[in-house]
């Protein structure tokens, strides 16, 4: 561990000479959540449940942390970060913030963390709440437009500071700490939404930390100074002076009513400060004692989220269990057990059948630390029960049978140990017809052998397996039942693991086999304790299986996105093969199988691959009209490939792209013939070693809007057609933001008409992950340099660049001060492949700017207006030239120079031009004998860049041919040269 730089350690008695000691003590100071990042970096300590996730995690750092076992590493560069989706409100409430934090670098704009979300469009809109360090190196405080850069200073990048921010609601004052000591005061009228709590960056930008945090507390109050410094000194949260109130060791018995003395919110919480219970004791404190179980001093009228502490003189080596005595009516109450701030386990409580019957319940497989002066808090959940004592020991379980498990498991050889360790039976004695053993248990004779009977709601049994293999997956019991409401609960070492529905059999001699209709997950290993809880009762158990079967890891919906490390449970040779017998990944998932399962990609990947090894998924059911699959690939060297293959059925092979095993790029199989139907199973084989694979996704390729090719100029507003999810994706997909109503009107994408021409608006702040796709029909060879017109009033705006989900570019917005002020942005050196059908995707990293168009150079692309005129002079009708626009006409007939285009052989008269001064005359034949046609002469400046457009053309005069044709002369306009002009013709 290293040690803290700038650290001094203060007692409370140099505090108290300072007169801090009388400082104002918080009501209701509460733990909402602490991180302790020492076993991992996403559970809550607290007991709180508020544990975090990632798609991109910081790395675990076991070396270098300031308390504890561990702290978490954040990469800027790699955008890591940690989410909390919900669960921390601080919107308009007092709350304290503490964290160890080392900085790595001084970049600008590092952020700590950041809560809550815009809640409306008003002045609040952007009231939550961002604390990093500025571009000075100050600690900066914003709820964002109220920011303020405290005088608090950090430029050390080689030592751990321990930082605080609290907020007082009632005095809208907030203050920044540093090593603790307070640096700085303001004041703010605080947030005024909750949201997602973010850890390691800001919540709508990516200015990630480049550093570690240890120790990251969340209190629902302003801590005051000594509060602070305990967190500073020793990682320890009080509110006043706590002492015991008895001397008592475990392993041993202690009573509920000798929690220890400091009171409200030091030795206990209680909802309410009055002692409601009847046993006189203690009745000046706020913890309500009453009497009950033979007279003792109970605890009662316990209320949700109440707490009671109790500092033991030692606790021995070797305790793994804790038991409580209770009564309770509220089968779902549970007890949180903690040590010292470290959450150990949860008792759940069952219904024992009123307030004045007693019951003893047990929690074993604790890791209970050993040695002295540690504090044991119990936290009750769901109230409704009052507890008289708990006790802490070694567990004297065992199995009564040696099982190993893929296996059949007889119900009556539960393990030995006795009620409360072993099983809970709610009634004394064997009322069944079996001898087979002497327990409280209720044994019988049925279905050729000895079963578990008369179950009522709320027993339990638990074994001891010698060996669980890895895969297990499947659970199968063996019943008869006269209750259609009945279940079994089944828990792996107390981790539940799911719940199987019983069904009325017909009778309680009537038995049947049930097996679960969904994957249950078991740990492999030795030792592990398999609990069958029952609910409902009215229903015999004579044994359950558990083994190994066929199913899918998760419900993988197409189109849609898969991960390797979701391939299909079944084991070896069944759902996937694998070289090796032994896990040899760091991701810590699914470590009993043998596929390696490693740190990386979009959070984990399958590593240490072989060559011939593979991996199934089953997809429940692929739509007709799938036609690409992308995989996400890493690989050290050249020449890795994948083959791809659906029921059994190669559809291709992609090959990797080598940079490195940390650096994923997609590679797209496009134009399959991807099967249509349900319960497909996708299998990914390695053809050789030394890749790694990340994803796959399965999909259909959009269809393009317009025509485009690069080099050559995209319009933004002519993403692909498909819609929401297809070929566009906005956060609102149902509005349309823009002031272009008439264009793509049902489209949610944002489109604008500013004065430039119709544009794409990327100005919503929330979703940073909107984007748009364009089909581009054909990309030539050597395209290096895009060049894209934007707009955008404030700086730090970005997007990002793909072409065939492989990375391009990222586009940096610069500031043009204002919506409609446009400037173009050259990125050069880039490589987009040549090909057809290429998908270039923009993917909004910010939001803040609009964006007109983009185009592409390099390369050989389609002839510009003096190419095509050199080539196909007026003297070469009837020469066919390429179809640039893909609508299924040469470019001879539809650009008039040949016959009549209505007739595809091209007979008849051609239409012919004039001049007449100021513009040419374009005479073309009309059909009088069919009205549901709609003739439109448009033109266009050049092939490769813009859209035909209507001329707006004049009707000179109508010649009568005396046939199915009348002869039409329509002016256009000559101001700009060199232009292409053509008929179109419609069906209305």
């Amino acid at each position: 561990m290293e040690a803290r730089s700038g650290r001094g350690i203060r007692t409370l008695a140099v505090l108290a000479a300072l007169g801090l000691m009388a400082a104002a003590i918080p009501s209701n100071a509460q733990v909402v959540a602490h991180w302790s990042f020492d076993s991992d970096l996403l559970t809550d300590v607290s007991g709180n449940g508020l544990d975090t996730s990632s798609t991109n995690a910081p790395a675990h750092d076991t070396v270098d942390m300031v308390f504890g076992a561990g702290s978490a590493d954040f990469d800027r560069d790699n955008q890591e970060y940690l989410e909390l989706v919900s669960g921390i409100d601080l919107a308009n409430k007092s709350f304290t913030i503490s964290t160890w934090v080392k900085r790595e670098s001084l970049y600008g704009n590092q952020f700590m963390y950041s809560a809550g979300s815009p809640v409306d469009g008003g002045a609040n809109a952007q009231k939550f709440l961002h604390v990093s360090f500025n571009n000075q190196n100050n600690i900066n405080v914003d709820y964002y437009y109220d920011g303020w850069a405290s005088s608090a200073n950090l430029t050390d990048t080689n030592g751990w500071h321990h930082y605080v921010l609290t907020y007082d609601a009632a005095s809208q004052e907030q203050a920044v700490w540093l090593d603790g000591s307070q640096a700085d005061t303001d004041t703010t009228v605080g947030l005024a939404s909750d949201g997602v709590f973010y850890i390691g960056k800001r919540n709508d930008l990516n200015n990630n930390l480049n550093g570690k945090l240890d120790e990251l507390w969340v209190f629902d109050e302003a801590l005051n100074a000594v509060q602070i410094d305990g967190l500073y000194a020793s990682n320890h949260f009080t509110v006043g002076t706590q002492s015991p109130y008895a001397t008592y060791s475990l392993p041993g018995r202690v009573g509920a009513e000798l929690y220890d003395n400091g009171g409200q919110n030091t030795a206990y919480y209680d909802s309410d400060a009055v002692n409601s219970g009847s046993a006189g004791f203690r009745a000046g404190e706020a913890v309500d004692i009453g009497t009950g179980d033979g007279g003792s001093n109970v605890v009662t009228d316990v209320v949700d989220g109440e707490w009671i502490e109790f500092t033991t003189a030692s606790i021995g080596s070797g305790l793994d269990t804790i038991a409580l005595r209770v009564a309770c009516t509220n089968a779902a109450a549970s007890v949180d057990v903690m040590v010292d701030g470290v959450f150990l386990g949860n008792i759940r409580l069952p219904d024992t059948g009123g307030m004045g019957v007693w019951e003893t319940v047990a929690r074993s497989m604790l890791d209970i630390p050993a040695g002295s002066g540690q504090v044991v808090r119990l936290k009750f959940n769901g109230g409704g029960f009052e507890l008289n004592w708990f006790e802490a020991y070694a567990e004297v379980q065992s199995p009564y049978a040696t099982y190993s498990l893929p296996g059949l498991v007889q119900a009556e050889d539960y393990d030995t140990g006795g009620a409360v360790t072993a099983y809970r039976d709610t009634t004394a004695g064997n009322s069944g017809d079996s001898t087979y053993r002497s327990d409280d248990v209720d044994l019988s004779v049925g279905d050729s052998g000895v079963v578990v009977s008369s179950i009522e709601d709320g027993e339990w049994l638990e074994f001891t397996m010698d060996s669980i293999a890895a895969s297990m997956n499947s659970l199968s019991v063996r019943v008869a039942s006269v209750n259609s409401n009945a279940a079994v609960a089944v828990y792996a070492d107390w981790e539940y693991i799911g719940t199987l529905e019983i069904p009325d059999t017909g009778s309680l001699s009537t038995w049947q086999t049930i097996s679960g209709a969904e994957a249950f997950e078991f740990p492999a290993g030795s030792g592990i304790q398999i609990r069958l809880e029952f609910i409902g009762g009215g229903f015999n158990v004579n044994w359950f299986e558990i083994s190994a079967s066929r199913a899918a890891y998760a419900v993988h919906s197409v189109p849609g996105t898969i991960e390797f490390e979701h391939y299909d449970y079944g084991g070896e040779g069944e759902a996937y093969h694998d070289t090796t017998v032994v896990h040899h990944g760091d991701a810590g998932f699914r470590t009993t199988e043998a596929v390696d399962i490693v740190n990386g990609g979009t959070g984990m990947a399958v590593g240490y691959t072989a060559a011939g090894e593979w991996l199934e998924f089953t997809v429940p059911y692929i739509p007709v009209g799938m036609n690409i699959i992308e995989l996400g690939l890493s690989a050290q060297n050249a020449g890795k490939n994948v083959t791809v293959s659906i029921d059994g059925t190669d559809l291709g092979t992609a090959t990797a792209v080598n940079q490195s095993y940390n650096s994923y790029h997609a590679v797209l199989l496009k134009g399959l013939d991807i099967p249509s139907g349900s319960n497909k199973v996708v299998r990914m084989t390695f053809d050789n070693g030394g890749m790694n694979g990340d994803y796959f996704k399965i999909y259909a390729a959009s269809v393009p809007f317009v025509t485009n090719y690069l080099p050559g100029r995209v319009e933004f507003e002519d993403y692909d057609l498909g819609g929401e999810g297809v070929g566009f994706h906005d956060k609102d997909p149902d509005v349309n933001k823009g002031n272009k109503k008439d264009y793509r009107a049902d489209d949610g994408a944002d489109i604008h008409a500013p004065a430039e021409g119709i544009t794409m608006e990327y100005n919503d702040l929330i979703d940073p992950n909107e984007w748009a796709v364009y089909t581009i029909t054909e990309v030539a060879e050597g395209v290096d340099t895009m060049e894209f017109r934007v707009a955008a009033p404030q700086a730090n705006k970005n997007f990002s660049v793909y072409a065939d989900g492989a990375f391009v570019c990222q586009v940096d917005v610069p500031r043009t001060y204002g919506w409609q002020i446009y400037t173009n942005v050259v990125v050069e050196d880039i490589v987009i492949p040549a090909g057809s059908n290429v998908a270039i995707k923009i993917v909004k990293n910010t939001g803040g700017y609009n964006l007109n168009w983009f185009e592409a150079t390099g390369g050989e692309g389609p002839p510009s207006y003096a190419t095509w005129a050199d080539s196909f002079m007026p003297d070469v009708i009837g020469t066919e030239t390429n179809d640039y626009d893909s609508d299924g006409f040469d470019n001879l007939y539809e650009y008039g120079l040949n016959g009549d285009p209505t007739i595809d052989d091209g007979g008849g008269t051609a239409p012919v031009f004039t001049f007449n001064g100021t513009g040419f005359d374009y005479i073309h034949l009309l059909r009088n004998d069919d009205s549901n046609l709609v003739y439109k002469v448009q033109t266009r400046q050049s092939l490769t860049i813009g859209k035909w457009l209507d001329t707006g053309f004049t009707i000179v005069g109508t010649n009568l041919t005396g046939t199915a044709y009348d002869e039409v002369t329509n002016t256009v306009d000559a101001v700009v040269n060199e232009k292409f002009i053509r008929l179109e013709i419609e069906s209305n």
